[in-house]
């Protein structure tokens, strides 16, 4: 193998390079000057870190297939396709993505990047119009080619990612048979696991509520919020709309919502809004967490738990549940949270 490695590669790149002089402001620093909250003065550091960061990560990917091409025998060409796709994938190149993804599958050995090239792919599929007969063929030769090996981790990705994710995009895809074959299969596969078959059969409810939300859209979002002022989902055309359904004493929605508040405050100017649906029973708690956590968005709340009527009628069993609404008025995305929530906001924005 030539002497010449991946990491001097990335140095011809002008990756690695001196930082500037402690106390000496880089070339185009947002100007400091003070903010309404400790988010606003965070928010321009942030994005121009942001900036950064996508002008490295496309000169890394560059480096990347100059050395696949100048070295397409060295021992570590797979972690080079690996390292591709993976690039490809984070600056949201979807088609690239899924190109590098086919070609590790074509000839990858190690069972971590096919697993992974699998799930990029199917991902990455998901986020172009009409892509969701790609993510469900990539979701089930995951499957076909993973089920068997029983090792925790794998099996955790099957009903962690693999199996939730087929039920979602079979949901949106109006192709409920294709989730219930594979919901199928893995009872055939893992049935005698305990709890298997209350896990799959929760997989089944969401999917009825998903199918249903996605053929009939949301219901009953028009209401007045414990502030005092008047929502209508249906008057929120031209705008990205979270819908979500928590409660205070929900872990997950807790442990969620200051992302949500985050991306709310970046993107609320450039048409994102969110509406909250509390679960709780207590109106103080309610309270006491939208001062404590400075929520902004407008709140319904009738104290009826799961009896609410707005997540009743929209068949809401178990929380978080977040729901996309796109400009059209459309719902796009279920259950989205995290990184998976904030890509979909910016790419419908844009």
């Amino acid at each position: 193998m030539a002497t010449t490695g991946l990491l001097a590669v990335l140095g011809a790149w002008g990756i690695a390079q001196d930082p500037a002089p402690a106390g000496t402001p880089a070339a185009g620093a947002p100007a400091a000057r003070p903010g309404e909250t400790l988010m606003d003065v965070d928010r321009p550091f942030d994005e121009r870190l942001r900036s950064v960061s996508r002008e490295v990560q496309v000169q890394r990917l560059e480096a990347y297939k100059a050395y696949l091409a100048a070295h397409p025998q060295a021992a570590d060409v797979d972690a080079c396709r690996r390292r591709i796709f993976q690039m490809c994938a984070t600056l949201r190149r979807d088609a690239e993505a899924v190109e590098w993804c086919d070609k590790y599958l074509a000839d990858g050995t190690d069972r971590g990047g096919r697993l992974e090239a699998f799930l990029h792919k199917a991902a990455c599929l998901g986020w172009t119009a009409g892509g969701e007969e790609g993510v469900l063929g990539a979701l089930e030769a995951a499957y076909d080619e993973f089920h068997a090996v029983q090792e925790q981790a794998v099996v955790q990705v099957i009903f962690g990612t693999i199996l939730p994710l087929h039920v979602d995009v079979a949901a949106r895809a109006r192709k409920s048979d294709r989730a219930l074959a594979l919901l199928g299969r893995a009872e055939q596969d893992f049935g005698g696991a305990q709890g298997i078959g209350q896990v799959l059969g929760q997989f089944r409810q969401q999917l009825e509520v998903f199918t249903n939300a996605y053929t009939n859209g949301l219901r009953g979002i028009q209401f007045t919020a414990i502030d005092g002022s008047a929502v209508d989902l249906a008057a929120m055309r031209g705008k990205v709309v979270l819908v979500d359904f928590w409660a205070t004493w929900c872990g997950p929605c807790m442990q969620e919502m200051p992302s949500v508040i985050q991306l709310y405050r970046e993107k609320h100017d450039a048409g994102f809004e969110v509406i909250g649906i509390s679960l709780d029973q207590q109106r103080a708690a309610l309270d006491q967490s939208i001062e404590r956590l400075a929520i902004p968005w407008p709140q319904y709340f009738d104290g009826k738990g799961w009896e609410n009527e707005i997540s009743t009628a929209n068949g809401i069993r178990s929380i978080p549940a977040t729901y996309l609404v796109d400009k059209e008025g459309n719902l796009r995305y279920v259950g989205l949270r995290g990184d998976a929530l904030r890509q979909a906001v910016e790419r419908m924005l844009n």
